[in-house]
């Protein structure tokens, strides 16, 4: 039979991965205010929910499949995290005086601060799972390539859309009688849009990365456009650069074989670019409306900035310095996660007029602002680990590799330089960057741990059994019943009955589980009788223990929540989800293989793929 060995802890990674994202997004996804945020009890329940998965996952991973841990790394990461922890609680009430000499408090609660610590502890451990932990197998090769791709062209549909919302100002753009600062899609801002846009050019030179592709090279050319449109200037230039670095490689590193070809393209290339500089230049002085008019819009939307304050960036990074450097002990730890941001929104209203600056426009200087002197070194030690990749890389001489990934790094730093992106964040831009740009290159350095994974993973060899009938119900049952013992602890919870839609929906789902499980269970019988067999499968103790410990859970943890939460439709339903995985949980620890041939069907199945993608993977 198969092993859970490869398969469960590599899905609960991902959950892992897609909750904390959900939590430092803190988007209000299930009230009336999108973009007004999570509560602050909804922030602490799902940070705890978070807390319980990676206990599990560390868990699993330490007992299946003996990861130890690094002596090195994880204390840093410890000693930051707990330091970022005590700057938290360390902060006070923090008073500023008006220009009417009106002194404006501001202040934290204890359940913020609460709230602010469990995420801080999230964030460390994801970073520490994502760094050394979770980046093993095809994590690391090439299945990234297909996470890579659905990016890209979920990206590109959302291009095509924008054009279509905002044909009118592109055609506005082209007969100067456009008003606005540019493109943004749905975006709150255009700057964000472009980063978005900038992220998927250098997702499709990563795509390129074992040979040039037309379809992506033509992608990147599309984002390019985009991102003109956007009026981003420093996305512009980054994707710009980008673009021609890439291209003159492709063709540069065509010499070394041959030589002829490759500077009959180095000509052509040159040639193209010349050509169409000078034919847009000559439209141009013809007043040509077409081609002045999309000037008039570069030209002042892009080059006519303020590049000497970088549109009032400079004067926000003086803002942020000038408000740690009134406390010593704020300049070296922060003003605290969270808490950094809110203060210097505060500060920076109150010095400019009511005008908020809701981030620094800079991950140096954003990191300063929320972690101090302490933490821009934690987060430059961590940039260095890429630089020490590279290195490897090049002794490794996979020149090709270094160079692309180093375009590509280089590009999201720079673009860091006058807005807060950031790697190691744990937000869904966070993370991207970090897998995509930055652990294959970290891999580099070890590539004896994961020589050694890959053949652990390689000599898995169980037999692929074939499941019939019984088996399909077995697992049906095993998730039916996981569902109704979630939402029937569900309906304990008081504050349900205020959402009648919710209500009628778990009713609903609770009802169709039950009849779909005594179907299961009444097919399963009639099985048994015609093969003489008495055993009932869903009798065992894999289904009895996580069954009886799933109510007694989710019925106190029930109790407690009403106790000291208020709670709303994102609590309940992540209470329903806690309570589905805990049972799936339980019932992965009881749950003999042996009984069920689909379970093993699954594991093996999966563990093959896992193979395949990995021997792939280790070809590039």
């Amino acid at each position: 039979m198969g092993k859970l060995r490869f398969t469960l802890t590599y899905l609960l990674f991902w959950f892992i991965i897609v909750f904390s994202c959900l939590l430092a997004e803190n988007f209000a996804l299930f009230s009336s205010d999108h973009m007004g945020g999570m509560s602050i009890d909804s922030l602490i329940m799902l940070s705890m929910f978070v807390i319980f998965l990676l206990i599990v996952y560390y868990v699993r991973e330490r007992n299946r499949n003996k990861i130890t841990i690094d002596k090195v790394l994880l204390p840093i990461i410890t000693i930051f995290g707990l330091v970022s922890i005590a700057t938290v609680w360390w902060q006070g009430d923090r008073s500023f005086l008006t220009l009417d000499n009106d002194v404006v408090f501001v202040s934290f609660t204890v359940q913020e601060k609460v709230s602010f610590t469990l995420q801080i502890i999230t964030w460390c451990a994801v970073l520490y799972g994502i760094l050394f932990v979770f980046n093993r197998y095809s994590i690391s090769r090439r299945w990234l390539k297909w996470l890579t791709f659905a990016y890209v062209i979920g990206v590109f549909t959302c291009t095509l859309a924008d054009i279509v919302m905002e044909f009118k100002d592109i055609i506005a753009i082209f007969t100067n009688t456009y008003t606005g600062g540019g493109l943004a899609f749905v975006i709150y801002n255009s700057n964000v849009w472009a980063n978005i846009i900038l992220v998927a050019v250098l997702s499709c030179i990563i795509l390129s990365i074992r040979k040039f592709n037309p379809f992506y090279y033509s992608l990147m050319i599309h984002f390019f456009i985009m991102i003109v449109f956007s009026s981003c200037t420093t996305s512009v230039f980054i994707s710009a650069i980008a673009i021609i670095a890439y291209t003159l490689y492709e063709i540069l590193s065509k010499f070394k074989d041959r030589k002829r070809y490759a500077a009959r393209l180095l000509f052509i290339y040159f040639s193209v670019l010349l050509t169409l500089l000078g034919f847009i230049t000559m439209m141009i002085s013809l007043d040509v409306p077409l081609f002045v008019n999309l000037w008039s819009f570069m030209e002042t939307h892009i080059f006519k900035k303020d590049y000497s304050t970088l549109t009032s960036r400079t004067g926000i990074w003086a803002s942020v310095f000038h408000l740690l450097c009134e406390k010593p002990v704020d300049l070296i730890f922060g003003l605290g996660y969270k808490t950094g941001n809110a203060i210097f929104t505060k500060y920076y209203a109150l010095q400019n007029g009511g005008f908020e600056a809701r981030s620094a426009h800079n991950g140096i200087v954003e990191i300063t602002l929320r972690h101090g002197l302490f933490g821009l070194l934690f987060y430059l030690s961590l940039l260095s680990t890429f630089f020490i990749g590279i290195v490897h890389l090049i002794k490794n001489k996979k020149y090709r590799v270094a160079y692309i990934y180093g375009i590509c790094f280089l590009g999201a730093l720079a673009h860091s330089f006058t807005e807060s992106t950031m790697f190691f964040v744990p937000n869904i831009e966070g993370t991207y960057l970090t897998m995509i740009f930055f652990l294959p290159v970290v891999n580099a350095s070890k590539e004896k741990y994961f020589v050694e994974l890959n053949k652990d993973l390689q000599e898995q060899n169980a037999p692929l059994v074939k499941p019939h009938r019984g088996d399909v119900l077995y697992f049906v049952g095993t998730f039916l019943l996981a569902l109704i013992v979630a939402f029937a602890t569900s309906f304990s919870i008081r504050p349900i009955y205020s959402h009648p839609t919710l209500l009628v929906i778990y009713i609903i789902v609770a009802s169709v589980a039950t009849a779909a499980l005594i179907g299961a269970f009444v097919t399963l019988i009639l099985m048994s009788k015609k093969r003489g067999d008495s055993k009932l499968l869903f009798l065992g103790k894999e289904f009895i223990i996580p069954f009886a410990s799933s109510v007694v859970v989710g019925s106190l943890v029930s109790l407690a929540l009403q106790l000291n939460f208020t709670l709303d439709t994102f609590s309940i339903l992540l209470f329903t989800i806690f309570v589905i995985f805990f049972y799936m949980i339980a019932f992965s620890i009881f749950y003999k293989k042996e009984n069920n041939h689909l379970y093993a069907f699954f594991d093996v199945g999966f563990t093959k793929v896992l193979q395949t993608i990995s021997r792939e993977g280790s070809n590039e």
